[in-house]
């Protein structure tokens, strides 16, 4: 009897467990987003546009909530824009994400968050670098 009332146990543990609801926030809405040139912070909205010159160090913060109870996990491109050559890619990325562009150009940034294995829509930046 105490066997079978484990195993009842472990069962509706792991239904539970499959049960959670993972998905892309409601509003798919990002949290705040603060962009920082020169370590000067900027609240920045996605879809932006930044104008930098080369060398200058770029950072980016922000956060994206999945809907459900799981944690949110991004991926994160950065693609030459008039190309359309990926120069860097980030897999499983944390926030803040800090780069220098060395060379003048046209660049795209892509954050898209994932919740569980869903990928939500995404967050883009673009760069004019000088």
């Amino acid at each position: 009897m105490k066997r079978l009332l484990v195993l009842g146990v472990l069962i509706l543990a792991f239904f539970t467990t499959l049960a959670q609801t993972c998905e892309c926030n409601i509003d798919n809405r990002w949290g705040k987003l603060t962009a920082y040139i020169n370590s000067k912070p900027k609240i920045t909205i996605c879809g932006s546009t930044f104008n930098i010159d080369k060398g200058q160090q770029f950072g980016l913060n922000g956060s994206y909530e999945c809907g459900g109870s799981c944690n949110t996990i991004f991926t994160v491109v950065l693609t030459n824009a008039e190309t359309g050559g990926v120069i860097e890619t980030y897999q499983h990325f944390e926030f803040t994400w800090l780069y220098k562009f060395y060379k003048a150009g046209k660049y795209k940034l892509v954050i898209i968050p994932g919740c569980k294995v869903v990928k939500c829509t995404g967050c883009t930046f673009y760069f004019k670098v000088q």
